[in-house]
C-alpha cells in the first residue's frame, strides 16, 4: 500500500467515519505530500472528524461534499478537471520524478 500512495498521482479516499486503513494511508499521503482528494458524505459533521480537519488545512487537500453518488462523481469531476488542482498534480508528480 505504502508505495501506491507515495506514488499515485492522487489519493482519493472516501470519508466515510473512524478508519485505521484510511487514517494511515491519508498519512502517509500527506507526509509524501501527494494530492489527496476526500469524499464525503453530507449528515456527516465535519468538525468532529481529525481528517477533515486535516484535509481542509492541507494546500494539496480538497474535500468533496455530496448527497448521494452522483453528486461525489460531479464533484470529483471538478476537482479533477480543475486547472489550480492540475498545477498541484503536475507539481506533486515533478517532486517524485526528482526523487528518483
Amino acid at each position: 500500500m505504502s508505495d501506491a500512495v507515495e506514488h499515485a498521482d492522487v489519493v482519493i479516499v472516501l470519508l466515510d467515519g473512524d478508519s485505521a486503513v484510511i487514517d494511515t494511508e491519508l498519512g502517509f499521503a500527506y507526509n509524501h505530500r501527494r494530492p489527496i482528494v476526500g469524499l464525503g458524505f453530507a449528515g456527516e459533521n465535519p468538525q468532529s472528524s481529525p481528517t477533515r480537519a486535516m484535509l481542509g488545512s492541507y494546500d494539496r487537500g480538497r474535500i468533496v461534499e455530496c448527497e448521494d453518488l452522483e453528486e461525489c462523481a460531479a464533484g470529483l469531476r471538478r476537482v479533477l478537471l480543475d486547472t489550480a488542482f492540475i498545477a498541484l498534480v503536475d507539481e506533486a508528480a515533478a517532486e517524485v520524478a526528482d526523487r528518483v
